[in-house]
């Protein structure tokens, strides 16, 4: 049983996913939500078009709202606690990023991910995917607005509370999370395997005018692995491109051929 935890999402202003536009909490105990907060963060940094339109949040709605400094002295105490997360590296991936851009000390995190243990007991054919607002659908869990990190983090919660109870938890399901830092340079090699495996994927499904849902979750899963390397200027094209792409629903034959020839 997995009495306590506290589930988290964080939305991004930028495809850097080194700063918080909106951080939302749930902290559980014994199945219940008994702390529910959703803060509105100032990053300081620009908005790319791609992620308003994900999350809705604009930089007018940020402009007055605190820096990450001002409401980590609140939420700071549930990170000495089980946390959770859909697809947890990232979105506590993001938060020491922004700890460390403000040299604040970034806590040891124990978690357990809800995208994780949900490809461990169910299968991708059941609901479509493993995203989150799939998994409630198909489980039946209240998600009212998908993107909204409160939200986001209640569903998160719901999930892991009905796997628990479905299929238990183990010792292999709770993680030590490993900060590696900020990387200031991306070597060729990470640069040479970031393109590979997109190359990867292009070739095993080849270019289609339409993206059917494996192929476009394939390529969402490539976008959000290598968004670290985000610092080379050829993994930062092949991200603008397919982020169009994913946009549109489709790829079109000049984005290919650039990929390709990448």
């Amino acid at each position: 049983m997995l009495e306590r935890y506290t589930a988290v999402d964080v939305e991004t202003p930028n495809r850097n996913n080194d700063s918080i536009c909106s951080i939302g909490i749930v902290h559980m105990e014994y199945g219940t939500p008994v702390y529910r907060r959703e803060f509105l963060v100032n990053p300081r940094e620009h908005f790319d078009d791609y992620n308003i339109k994900i999350h809705g949040i604009t930089p007018g709605m940020v402009a007055d709202a605190p820096l990450f400094p001002e409401i980590w002295p609140e939420i700071e105490p549930f990170f000495h606690g089980i946390m959770a997360a859909h697809s947890a590296p990232f979105d506590l991936g993001v938060i020491c990023k922004s700890l460390a851009v403000y040299g604040l000390p970034i806590p040891e995190i124990t978690y357990i991910c809800s995208l994780q243990k949900s490809k461990k007991h169910i299968p991708k054919e059941l609901y479509g995917s493993h995203k989150l607002n799939d998994l409630c659908a198909g489980l039946k869990l209240p998600l009212e607005h998908h993107h909204d990190s409160l939200d986001d983090a209640l569903g998160c919660a719901l999930i892991i509370e009905n796997l628990v109870d479905r299929f238990g938890v183990g010792p292999e399901d709770i993680k030590k999370y490993q900060y590696k830092g900020i990387q200031s340079t991306v070597s060729r090699q990470e640069r040479h395997m970031a393109i590979q495996a997109l190359w990867n994927t292009m070739e095993k499904y080849g270019r289609r005018s339409v993206l059917f849902a494996e192929y476009h979750e394939a390529l969402e899963d490539w976008a959000r692995k290598y968004a670290k390397y985000l610092r080379d200027p050829d993994v930062r094209a092949c991200r603008d491109l397919i982020e169009g792409a994913l946009q549109r629903g489709g790829i079109t034959q000049e984005e290919y051929q650039i990929i390709m020839g990448l």
